[in-house]
């Protein structure tokens, strides 16, 4: 646990004019009566009459390896349910010395280090260095005069500051240092009404489970070797189509999870592992009829039919992406991989008749706009965009396949910031116009992420990992499916992907993307795992 002292300085006169000022000018409404606790934190920023109703507020209990103790933070739940901590009690729990307001920017100085928030920006800077920013699942909020974060935000930011792992369990109502002991951490839903109700069993590793149902409107999950916290998952009230949720514990650390449905399904739903477990998607009937139709409209595609396919090698030109530790460039990597790619569907006499575009041929710098927008016009039925990963742990590594949603975990998110940041590279780019660690960084996970071709690109997806597993399983590891925010997916109108074959800063795995047959066998995965989601498409599922 952190030892930096707790003690929290007051608010000078000076000082408290000074933002009071600042927040006068940006357009807010000080309110004096809440401008305290800090030498220029303005609580009291807010557009218009606020409301004097109390909150609903809940206590989120601080844990360490699965122990509560007496420590807390205020949190309140806004924008769908979801739980928020007041910036105020964080910056108390980390004793910080000195907490400034102005033009936005909230910051907390904590001996000789700092966090710098922003009103309305999910992007926080650790130690006044952007290589160090952390992306919390949604912004910063001003509500009631406080600034709040969201709860799950708060423990990556934990993780990533103190350099000990940190978890928010939304069920025991936890932020907990170290392990639980437990692998089975909670049940977390999302529900889309155009769509149906996503269901993610939060893992801590993967667990073998069997499925069946139970009569109508019932789905049973049981977990091998389980160990939970039963009484907290019990607790997990039902949202979108999942009326009810029950848990039973069988002896010999046996654990059934029953979703007790609100309609009946045509089939049983497909899953995927995750980097934070098991996840699944009930759909409604309407967005059945939905998918449907979007097949069908697939352009001179008899039957459901793909006929094109975009190959999209990463980075290019003056991006090279990632640099390994011998000097191997990413945007090599990729553009070698795609190229096999392409020839495989032109000698493959099963995908000769599938059009092949790439965004790039050669060393190229093509911006993100471009690679999405030649998808597009080209009429494009698969997207396929191709990187090397890359972290600054030389021993991490693995092999993962992404589909575009809201990140959920803190290394997705890393990941989607550092694709994304081709951006600084683009001469007439709008993003350049403004603070590129920020404001573009909020866009990634903001309101404009397309859940249009959501499912088809998770069973995409799922097809890559698991061919890529077949075949390279034994010289890198499967780190699963995952979701994050990655610009030139949102811009494809297809379903589409972006695969990271190995991380180049592992200096075994360049060795293998150095490797002939290992690009070769990254090909063949790839062209199979399209050729099984051709398969699927073609018969209507």
């Amino acid at each position: 646990m952190m030892t930096y002292p707790v003690g929290i300085s007051t608010c000078s006169a000076s000082s408290t004019i000074r933002a009071a000022a600042a927040a006068l000018l940006l357009g807010f409404v000080f309110n004096a009566g809440v401008a305290h606790a800090g030498n220029c934190l303005v609580q009291g920023w807010q557009q218009g009459v606020e409301s004097r109703e109390p909150d609903e507020t809940e206590m989120v209990v601080i844990a360490r390896n699965g122990v509560p103790t007496q420590e807390r933070m205020r949190g309140v739940r806004l924008e769908g349910g979801e739980l928020y901590l007041r910036l105020y009690d964080f910056a108390a729990y980390l004793g910080a010395r000195d907490r400034r307001d102005i033009k936005n920017k909230y910051e907390l100085f904590i001996e000789d280090r700092r966090l710098k928030f922003t009103l309305g920006s999910p992007i926080v800077i650790i130690d006044n260095q952007p290589s160090r920013a952390v992306n919390l699942p949604r912004p910063v909020v001003l509500h009631r005069g406080a600034l709040y974060a969201p709860a799950d935000g708060i423990a990556i930011l934990l993780t990533a500051f103190t350099g000990k792992e940190c978890e928010y369990l939304p069920q025991q109502g936890w932020l907990n240092y170290g392990g639980t002991g437990l692998n089975v951490l909670g049940i977390r839903l999302t529900h889309r009404p155009e769509q149906g109700t996503e269901v993610e069993i939060l893992l801590t590793e993967p667990l073998n489970y069997e499925t069946f149902s139970q009569g109508e409107g019932a789905l049973n999950i049981t977990f091998e070797g389980a160990r939970a916290d039963v009484a907290a998952l019990r607790r997990v009230q039902g949202k979108g189509l999942v009326r009810k949720i029950e848990v039973f514990e069988q002896r010999d650390n046996v654990l059934q999870i029953s979703f007790r449905l609100s309609r009946r399904y045509r089939d049983t739903p497909d899953f995927y592992r995750t980097n934070e477990g098991l996840l699944f998607v009930l759909r409604n009937s309407a967005a059945g009829e939905r998918l449907e139709e979007s097949r069908s409209t697939f352009p001179t595609a008899p039957a459901f039919g793909i006929s094109t396919v975009v190959i999209d090698p990463g980075h290019g030109g003056k991006d090279p992406g990632s640099v390994g530790p011998t000097g191997l460039r990413e945007k090599d990597v990729a553009l070698d991989v795609a190229r096999r790619l392409k020839e495989l569907f032109r000698r493959d006499p099963r995908t000769q008749d599938i059009r092949v575009i790439m965004t790039r041929e050669t060393d190229d710098f093509v911006p993100l706009s471009n690679r999405y927008e030649k998808s597009n016009s080209e009429k494009g039925d698969i997207f396929i965009s191709i990187h090397a990963n890359s972290f600054r742990d030389p021993s991490v590594n693995g092999f993962m396949t992404f589909f575009l949603a809201e990140a959920k975990n803190d290394e997705a998110r890393q990941i989607a910031a550092f694709e994304n940041s081709v951006l600084r590279y683009e001469e007439n780019s709008r993003a350049l116009q403004i603070d590129v660690t920020e404001p573009m960084l909020r866009g990634i996970l903001g309101e404009l992420i397309s859940t249009k071709y959501l499912e088809e690109s998770q069973v995409l997806a799922g097809l890559i990992q698991d061919e890529l597993r077949g075949r390279i399983r034994h010289q890198v590891r499967d780190r699963r499916i995952d979701q994050a925010g990655f610009l030139v997916l949102n811009g494809a109108s297809m379903p589409s992907v972006l695969v990271e074959i190995a991380f180049i800063s592992n200096r075994a795995e360049e060795n293998f993307l150095r490797q002939n047959s290992f690009k070769n066998k990254v090909a063949e995965a790839l062209h199979a795992a399209v050729i099984s989601y051709r398969e699927r498409v073609e018969v209507g599922r």
